[in-house]
């Protein structure tokens, strides 16, 4: 993956801010995505929240922290958050998401843009998709 100039800057800001290590950034529309090495969710969050408003306040962009793990479920439980799948079965080639009508329609968004930007996530680390029934 290529990272531009203005990318570097906003990682290197987020880890100055945090002083935990970014292992991926993905920019949506709506928000900026950070995954942290795993064991570091919390250090970059802060206390209640503290580094992830300073960054968002001096940014003026949303952002979501979500703390890498080699664990396919738990992975994609961090990518959703605050959204519960009622269940996540890993079938090889495809994670299959199981939630209530509500939830399903708030993971695979309008014209299903949330749902291929998760896609987008998860196949540079697992190669896989995510089907939502």
């Amino acid at each position: 993956m290529k990272y531009f100039n203005e990318t570097i800057q906003q990682i290197n800001l987020f880890e100055q801010l945090t002083h935990s290590k970014v292992k991926d950034f993905f920019y949506n529309e709506d928000y900026f995505l950070f995954i942290v090495q795993e064991n570091e969710g919390a250090k970059a969050i802060g206390k209640q929240g503290k580094n992830a408003k300073l960054f968002t306040k001096l940014t003026k962009k949303k952002i979501k922290i979500v703390e890498f793990n080699a664990d396919k479920v738990k992975f994609i439980n961090g990518l959703i958050y605050p959204l519960n799948a009622e269940n996540i079965e890993d079938k090889g080639d495809f994670i299959e998401l199981h939630a209530d009508t509500s939830t399903k329609a708030l993971i695979i968004g309008r014209g299903g843009k949330n749902l291929k930007f998760y896609n987008t996530v998860l196949q540079k680390y697992f190669h896989i998709d995510i089907k939502v029934q």
